[in-house]
């Protein structure tokens, strides 16, 4: 019985292969030509070497009252890399999102450094100020100390 039923299915199988039609022969695609990257990765890449910085980056971050971001970048085909001139120091970044980062941490800095010697100077007037007051006051309580 087994025997019977094991031939029953490959026969079925048989039948369902020849009815189903081989598919369609695809062409193979073109080889590229050597030392070439396929055209969807080229596109997406450029030619290394040097760009203009403000065809990537916006006119405020090219240059600024504490910053300067010079006119040309270095491309490595993927990245650009740009050199931003601020705070007596040349920073080498890469990437456009890196250098807009960068430039405002260098605002920040400034603006932090600023606010901490302002804080520093307003204590110190008041402590000066404080000692000033305390003498005067002792003297008009007591003019002969």
């Amino acid at each position: 019985m087994k025997f019977f039923a094991a031939s029953i299915l490959l026969a079925l199988a048989g039948q369902l292969t020849a009815q189903t039609p081989a598919p369609a022969a695809t062409p193979a695609p073109a080889a590229a030509p050597a030392g070439t990257l396929p055209g969807d990765i080229l596109v997406a890449m450029e030619s290394p070497g040097e760009v203009e910085a403000a065809k990537f980056l916006p006119p405020d971050i090219m240059a600024g009252a504490l910053h300067k971001v010079e006119p040309v970048a270095c491309n490595d085909g993927l990245l650009n890399t740009y050199v931003i001139t601020g705070g007596y120091q040349q920073h080498h970044v890469t990437g456009a999102v890196d250098a807009i980062d960068r430039v405002r941490e260098l605002y920040a800095i400034h603006y932090l450094q600023s606010q901490s010697k302002t804080v520093a100077f307003g204590r110190a007037l008041q402590k000066s100020l404080g000692q000033k007051l305390t003498s005067a006051g002792k003297l008009l309580e007591d003019p002969a100390a």
